[in-house]
């Protein structure tokens, strides 16, 4: 992680980074979360499958709250869990520029559900969220699939 992170501060070209796969893991992600805070011309970054847990959560919600042009963001197949969700969302419900996040396979469960619930009504940005394959009720899911929703189409420019 850290020769990524000194690559991506020294790189104003770089428009999407995809590390999924690689086992980073949270000592990994730190220096490039950090590296990437400032960067203004990275739009996706893709993490899944990386081996990180709930202890990343942090410093992506740090990312999500620093960061003005990253729009895409997939940390599907990780162990964030509820612990880590909780950062990310708190960050997302000021973030305006992300349309996208992959939180599939995650080991989300109802406590981390309601904070994305909580989040997605308090985003006006995001258009598409991948919760597949976690633990969250129906009920708390269609919450959110509304909540989504009404942010899509509370976003579409007025005729």
């Amino acid at each position: 992680g850290k020769p990524i992170g000194q690559l991506l501060q020294e790189n104003s070209s770089l428009t999407s980074l995809d590390i999924g796969g690689n086992t980073i893991k949270d000592l990994g992600v730190v220096p490039i979360m950090a590296a990437l805070k400032n960067n203004s011309t990275l739009k996706t970054i893709s993490l899944s499958g990386c081996g990180v847990g709930p202890k990343s959560g942090k410093p992506i919600g740090q990312l999500l709250q620093e960061n003005s042009s990253l729009t895409s963001l997939d940390i599907g197949g990780n162990t964030i869990k509820d612990l880590g969700v909780v950062p990310i969302m708190a960050a997302l419900k000021n973030n305006t520029t992300l349309k996208k996040i992959g939180l599939s396979l995650c080991g989300i469960r109802q406590k981390g559900g309601k904070n994305i619930a909580i989040a997605i009504e308090e985003n006006l940005s995001l258009s598409s969220l991948d919760l597949s394959l976690n633990d969250i009720n129906p009920e708390l899911l269609h919450l959110i699939k509304e909540a989504l929703q009404d942010d899509i189409s509370n976003s579409e420019p007025l005729p």
